[in-house]
């Protein structure tokens, strides 16, 4: 007996290594395909899509089965769980993996290999943008109903709520007489993370325009207004996938701007299916993550487009109808004409059903309408995001009115006060974006509101199946720039006061019961030139500027002024 366990033990040793071994090539085949999206850039190749569905599809099933084993070999344990089948890992052209940099030592992250084409550049490390993956993190149970919360992980993350036990905390010691408990709640965190005391009567709210906390509670308080959470974390990443990660819903100090903006939407859909929920679930988790994985990735096969383009909310029991559940899900992209064109290929499709999809077509065939709603639910920040560094005070009274940068005007914001991003080598492919010298490569200076400006919003109309932004300078756009312009525009101004101010949320901090102040935010960036057209309106002073594509707006900067 003791001998036939112990070969049942090495059995399931082997099981759980090769399980690691086969996870660790996905790793390396995600990183891989990231790369090359990096390199397509917006161009969709719907080889590399499925090649990278069936990658991540793998590994969810992998960590499945190694789950599966480590209970049978070390707590004997009985598993009733079923792990669906596992697809191969697909020819994708990897080099052979003696190629890939080693890992350190009992190290394991992804992130300490980096990319082959950073050799040669210069001998500044530049870690591998990390690949985010839209992924289950808890399904909630109600009557006839459950409640999925999908959150982007990185492809490396084995742990889900790492960045969760950065939001907690639980030793805070409040001023005496305050009220208002929530402004301390926030900077509590960022101090966590900062390695700062939390106590509050010892260190007091650190309050005005050159205080990084004030900058943080800026933030928050711009993102409350969006909708979203101010979240932190202590997990390094890239701004040079920004707008990839917003459209996974969390939006980074590299993509702020398509926050002020709400450019990044949902087209939400609401598909009835020919299964009992009951039944077909059992109020099992697994099963519930399962069908997510599988319904999304069929969706994406579908389109055509990135299984992280697919989100689901809920899948629940359709009213009285026996037999019939509906699923709610949204299709997010980068930008609003790609998820519309999504959007109205799917419902083109769902018309006549999916006869040919083993998951779909379950999918009751008829006209589905969508609707938008607002993509991003977290605004994610680094503390090293920050870069004390390079702050820069505008207010002395001798600040210079003009200079220039990239060989255009630079309208400097007197009276404002700089707290400066850290954007060296967060963005892969550029290095003289950031110079200050006029020369070629150099990107001009503008500014952003932290409120949407020059842009109505025609969702809350009732309009569902038509762009979600409709903008006054489009038509000006068009005559300028001609069709490249006529997709929804985002706005920044050359002058922050008369610009990008008029455009501001105020927000107020309380450091003490009977102590308030009023603050407004702007965010200072660099645009890409030649790809913007020049208006009048609907700025007081100077020019706005008008792009298409949001890779085209790079902030560097958050300014702060205090309102007198």
């Amino acid at each position: 007996m003791a001998s036939q366990r112990r070969v049942k033990s090495a059995n399931n040793l082997e099981k759980i290594y090769q399980c690691s071994r086969d996870i660790r090539e996905c790793r390396l085949g995600a990183l891989f395909m990231a790369e090359k999206e990096q390199e397509r850039g917006y161009r969709i190749n719907a080889t590399d899509v499925q090649n990278t569905e069936q990658i991540q599809i793998r590994m969810i099933r992998l960590h499945l089965l190694q789950q599966n084993e480590l209970i049978r070999g070390y707590s004997g344990g009985v598993v009733k769980r079923e792990v669906p089948k596992i697809p191969k890992f697909p020819d994708i052209g990897m080099p052979a993996e003696k190629k890939w940099p080693k890992p350190a030592k009992n190290n394991h992250s992804i992130r300490k290999y980096t990319s082959t084409r950073s050799k040669g550049n210069s001998g500044a490390h530049r870690p591998t943008s990390p690949v985010p993956v839209l992924k289950v993190e808890r399904v909630v149970f109600e009557k006839n109903r459950a409640v999925i919360n999908m959150k982007m992980q990185q492809a490396e993350s084995n742990d889900a709520d790492v960045n969760d036990k950065n939001n907690i905390v639980d030793d805070i010691v409040y001023p005496p007489g305050v009220k208002d408990r929530r402004p301390y709640d926030i900077v509590a965190k960022y101090r966590k993370l900062a390695g700062k005391t939390t106590d509050f009567t010892a260190e007091p709210l650190d309050v005005g325009e050159d205080k990084a906390e004030t900058t943080v509670l800026g933030l928050s308080s711009f993102a409350e207004a969006h909708s979203c959470e101010l979240i932190f974390t202590d997990e390094e990443h890239r701004f040079d996938n920004s707008i990839y990660r917003a459209a996974c819903g969390v939006a980074d100090l590299g993509s702020i701007h398509l926050l002020a903006t709400d450019s990044v939407q949902t087209a939400t859909f609401c598909f009835f299916m020919n299964f009992d929920f009951n039944s077909e679930f059992e109020e099992s988790s697994e099963r519930v993550e399962a069908f997510v994985v599988d319904f999304c990735q069929a969706i994406a096969t579908v389109l055509e487009c990135n299984t992280n383009n697919v989100r689901m909310f809920s899948v629940g029991k359709m009213g009285k109808e026996k037999n019939k559940s509906e699923v709610n899900f949204g299709i997010t992209t980068g930008e609003t004409k790609k998820t519309e064109q999504l959007a109205n290929a799917l419902k083109s499709r769902a018309r006549s059903g999916f006869t040919n999809d083993k998951v779909l077509e379950r999918v009751l065939a008829k006209d589905y309408e969508y609707e938008w709603r607002t993509a991003l639910q977290a605004l994610r920040l680094q503390i090293s995001d920050l870069d004390p560094t390079y702050n820069f005070d505008y207010r002395p009274d001798h600040t210079p009115n003009e200079d220039s940068r990239g060989g255009h005007a630079y309208y400097l914001p007197r009276g404002w006060y700089r707290h400066a991003l850290r954007v060296e080598h967060k963005y892969e492919k550029d290095s003289h974006w950031l110079d200050n010298t006029n020369a070629k490569g150099e990107w001009p200076v503008a500014f952003h509101g932290t409120k949407d400006w020059a842009v109505s919003s025609i969702a809350k109309e009732g309009l569902k199946t038509t762009a979600v932004k409709t903008d006054a300078m489009r038509l000006e756009a068009i005559q300028q720039m001609g069709n490249e312009a006529d997709r929804p525009g985002l706005y920044v101004a050359t002058h922050c006061d008369g610009g990008a101010s008029i455009y501001t949320e105020k927000f107020t901090v309380t450091p003490f019961p009977d102590q308030t102040e009023t603050f407004r935010i702007v965010f200072q960036c660099r645009v890409k030139p030649e790809k913007y057209t020049v208006h009048t309106s609907p700025v007081n002073q100077g020019h706005a500027w008008r792009y298409v594509d949001p890779s085209s707006i790079r902030p560097y900067g958050i300014l702060l002024k205090k309102e007198n």
